[in-house]
């Protein structure tokens, strides 16, 4: 048990999305475990971790997601070094008008612990989001509500679908809701594969173009990308599929 052994309960709801990154130091331990009635995203930008939840300890490192869901006991170490973490608090009233919203098919994912691995190509683009939510807090203005659920979809958008079936193989489902662009060009040993399912979708960057439709595949390799996605129908359905060649290359040869 952390700490003293003593559990802390948070009882009061929060008013609006919270967002904010600090640097722990190795060491550093939780002085209560918590639980609270609100939903909590817990990213690795930097560093490790340990994390217990659910019966479980487990190991986070850079690029880690953990989703909370209310009410689950749980508590932070970091005995590896320095470890710099994001939080990002949000009520179910914030996802259902958000995030569910605008993934229908999502609903279900938040009722559950769930732990996943964000591509390294797009972990500069949540850290300049996760930047922008933190701002965005501090304003505390007519607008700034708007904009943080705005922000938080767009944040779920890009790590929430994500699954990891073999090691080295991602891939995320998406519907209406779509993933945000890799921030930077895939490096060696990278691909990424589009599965368009229904409607069109136009993706854009390195100074070309690209209009997918119906039962359309586009493969990007090495040294390609695309920083924005726009759909040109009102619904769309997809997958998107991130492979890292020497990590997967055991899986896909059993």
């Amino acid at each position: 048990m952390a700490g003293t052994g003593a559990v802390k309960l948070y009882k009061e709801m929060i008013n609006k999305i919270y967002a904010w990154r600090e640097v722990r130091e190795k060491g550093f331990v939780m002085k209560e475990p918590h639980f609270h009635p609100y939903f909590e995203l817990f990213y690795v930008e930097s560093g490790a971790c340990s994390f217990f939840i659910g019966n479980n300890m487990y190991d986070l490192h850079e690029g880690d997601f953990l989703l909370i869901p209310p009410d689950v006991f749980h508590y932070t170490r970091y005995p590896y070094g320095d470890c710099r973490r994001c939080n990002i608090f949000f009520r179910e009233s914030d996802l259902k008008e958000g995030v569910v919203q605008a993934m229908p098919r999502q609903a279900e994912f938040f009722k559950e612990i769930r732990i996943f691995q964000l591509p390294e190509a797009y972990r500069e683009k949540m850290s300049g989001l996760i930047t922008d939510m933190v701002k965005e807090q501090k304003i505390d203005d007519g607008r700034s509500q708007p904009m943080l659920e705005a922000l938080l979809q767009r944040a779920a958008g890009d790590a929430l679908p994500w699954q990891e079936p073999l090691p080295g193989v991602r891939f995320c489902r998406f519907d209406s809701m779509l993933p945000g662009g890799a921030a930077s060009p895939l490096a060696a040993g990278r691909l990424e594969v589009f599965f368009c399912l229904s409607g069109r979708l136009q993706l854009t960057g390195g100074g070309a173009s690209v209009r997918l439709g119906r039962r359309e595949v586009l493969l990007l390799s090495d040294g390609a990308y695309f920083d924005r996605i726009q759909a040109e129908s009102r619904r769309f359905q997809g997958v998107l599929v991130a492979l890292e060649l020497a990590a997967a290359q055991p899986g896909l040869d059993a």
